[in-house]
């Protein structure tokens, strides 16, 4: 093989490569774990079974992120039966961390940790083999919002592909937004638009308006296949219409507004005995129902893997506080850095007594509040007014 002919191989097998890579980091997350064992005479012994602990340690994270402490607790003989037990399985890749070995010579242990790369794909594929843990499993609140067109022509009073998403998914255990609350949405061609394009700040207004953490955003179409008194094989266009529909979807998170995943159906057929109409509708609910069915691993393993990676990395919450001065907002910004789970002050603004504060956190939205709630600047109570998605109006008393 000649240099050139090797270069051309090697650069149309690079992307492949880069690009399988790519969603393998996207669909796990690094957690830091410790492992502890009992020291001996064999020092070499102890090293290898903290090393074995701290593995099974670093993998129970991984579950953690998927299913709440109670339900683990409740179910964890079983967990540790199934997942923990071959817990090197679900670990990409790991290291120790230099400095991190010592020996507790009081209690006879050496502890030390790694920093390890997690398959939460892995992970959630066998958690879903276990009912009593998989019905646990902490899912996000979705909203889906089709703009669709039945024969050419847009729908805008149903949306028969939407409905039928939306009902896969509530059956799947996710809480979906109420349709009503994505009908500005599904109307509005240039914020559906900037949400497919990646308008990040869009996609946090939404979420922060709606409290949805995925938006399911796309367009599905249906179009004639057999029109009532086509010639057709064995003349059933005489008395049948049939169309064909295609369905494409993006799960957008609303916090980050990056691609989770996308989907879609292509060539979805569906009789009708009455209007042409009547059957492009049928095509679109049998596309919406379809895109879940047909892509089954993606839309719930890997999606519930990407958020669930999201979750790690933290959520935005915005806080808009009136009433305050600005020195306030100093001391907001000083006590919101020190709750449990802060991760960063992304974004603030002051404005004329209102004060906006973007926090990214770990804690979920009630455990978030409630500690807002607590906090006292300079003896004024904060005191919440409403909630709305991830934002939250309070004004200082």
């Amino acid at each position: 093989m000649t240099r050139l002919a090797w270069l051309m191989c090697l650069l149309a097998f690079l992307p492949a490569c880069l690009g399988a890579e790519t969603a393998a980091n996207r669909d796990s997350v690094e957690v830091v774990a410790e492992g502890v064992a009992a020291v001996g005479s064999d020092i070499g012994k102890a090293e290898d079974e903290a090393l074995t602990d701290a593995l099974k340690n670093a993998v129970e994270q991984g579950v953690g992120v998927f299913v709440k402490a109670e339900a683990l607790g409740r179910n964890y003989e079983m967990v540790k039966e199934t997942i923990l037990t071959r817990s090197e399985g679900y670990v990409r890749r790991w290291s120790r961390i230099e400095g991190s070995r010592r020996i507790d010579k009081k209690n006879g242990l050496l502890r030390l940790k790694i920093r390890a790369t997690i398959s939460l794909l892995g992970l959630i594929q066998d958690i879903s083999e276990m009912e009593a843990v998989y019905e646990a499993v902490r899912r996000p609140r979705v909203m889906v919002a089709l703009a669709e067109k039945n024969l050419g022509k847009p729908l805008l009073d149903e949306h028969p592909a939407e409905v039928a998403l939306t009902r896969q998914l509530q059956e799947k255990g996710f809480d979906v937004v109420d349709r009503e609350m994505s009908a500005s949405l599904r109307k509005s061609d240039q914020a559906m638009h900037g949400l497919m394009q990646g308008d990040r700040r869009l996609a946090a207004a939404i979420g922060a308006e709606t409290g949805a953490e995925i938006l399911m955003v796309g367009s599905a179409s249906s179009a004639a296949a057999i029109r009532p008194g086509e010639g057709s094989p064995y003349d059933i266009g005489e008395s049948v219409s049939a169309a064909v529909a295609r369905c494409d979807v993006k799960a957008i998170s609303s916090d980050s507004g990056e691609v989770l995943l996308a989907a879609q159906v292509r060539d979805v057929g569906a009789p009708s005995f009455g209007e042409e109409s009547d059957a492009g509708r049928a095509a679109l609910e049998e596309a919406g129902s379809r895109l879940l069915e047909e892509n089954r691993e993606l839309f719930v393993k890997r999606l519930l893997a990407r958020w669930a990676r999201e979750l790690t990395q933290g959520r935005i919450v915005q806080v808009v506080v009136s009433r305050a001065s600005y020195r306030q907002m100093e001391t907001l910004k000083e006590k919101v850095r020190a709750f449990r789970g802060h991760q960063a002050l992304v974004r603030e603004s002051y404005t004329a007594g209102l004060c906006r504060l973007d926090v990214r956190t770990r804690l979920d939205g009630s455990a978030f509040r409630s500690r807002l709630a607590a906090l006292k600047l300079d003896g004024k109570s904060l005191s919440i007014l409403r909630v709305t998605g991830n934002r939250v109006d309070a004004c200082l008393r």
